[in-house]
């Protein structure tokens, strides 16, 4: 019997679970994994252990602060690589784009609580933060779609590896667990992201913005066009 072709279009993922096989020919099915980052109503959200392919960057380049939300949670920081000859493309908040990666505490307050990874305690040679694999789309909407599997959205888990991944419609329950274990993540990794990021440019973190303020200063963080004030309408706009 011949292997059934996975679906293309978002319209084209029956509700309930589709196994989907790799290798396959072409970038067809990653192109289609970008699509449903680049496409949600709401916000997408996926974890990328290997990079930020050109499938995904080519549809999220021209994205603006009108398009939805989309979270990326990344083994490493996204930066030019300076043996590549491609220009690089930054996606930024420019583009609705925020993203998290694998970073370690090394100021030493934070010390007494030893952090370790992976790679230190030996589980993993080639990752120490992320190696999950899953896509969300639109995951707090009445239609979510879950992709989830052994693949790691490039271009050699498509082509060259074999690879096993579920496209799960419809099931808010699983939406639901999935996306709690990514804000689990995303969150984690976050306030380790911004540090090591202000560090690289020789800045610190504002001790005073670590604390609770006693006055009304603190909603600025919430202003219109702030990632709280965008994260705090996913929720208040959520299917329930």
């Amino acid at each position: 019997m011949a292997l059934r072709e996975p679906p293309l279009k978002r319209e084209d993922v029956a509700v309930g679970t589709t196994a989907v096989f790799s290798p396959r020919e072409g970038l067809s099915l990653l192109d289609f994994y970008a699509t449903l980052v680049d496409k949600a109503g709401t916000s997408s959200a996926i974890t990328l252990a290997f990079g930020v392919s050109e499938a995904f960057k080519s549809q999220l380049s021209d994205n603006t602060k009108d398009n939805q939300i989309v979270f990326l949670l990344l083994e490493k920081r996204d930066k030019p690589n300076p043996k590549s000859k491609k220009e690089f493309v930054a996606l930024t908040a420019k583009n609705n784009v925020y993203s998290a990666w694998g970073a370690f505490l090394r100021n030493p307050v934070y010390q007494w609580a030893k952090e370790t990874n992976a790679r230190i305690l030996g589980l993993n040679k080639h990752v120490s933060y992320i190696h999950s694999k899953f896509l969300l789309h639109d995951p707090l909407g009445d239609d979510p779609i879950v992709v989830t599997g052994s693949a790691n959205f490039s271009a050699a888990s498509t082509k060259e590896n074999d690879e096993n991944m579920l496209l799960i419609r419809g099931d808010r329950r699983t939406a639901d667990i999935y996306f709690t274990e990514f804000n689990r993540l995303w969150n984690h990794y976050y306030f380790r992201s911004v540090l090591e990021a202000l560090q690289g440019r020789g800045q610190a973190l504002r001790g005073d913005s670590l604390f609770l303020v006693e006055n009304s200063s603190w909603t600025k963080k919430y202003n219109p066009g702030t990632l709280r004030s965008k994260r705090l309408a996913l929720y208040t706009g959520m299917t329930v």
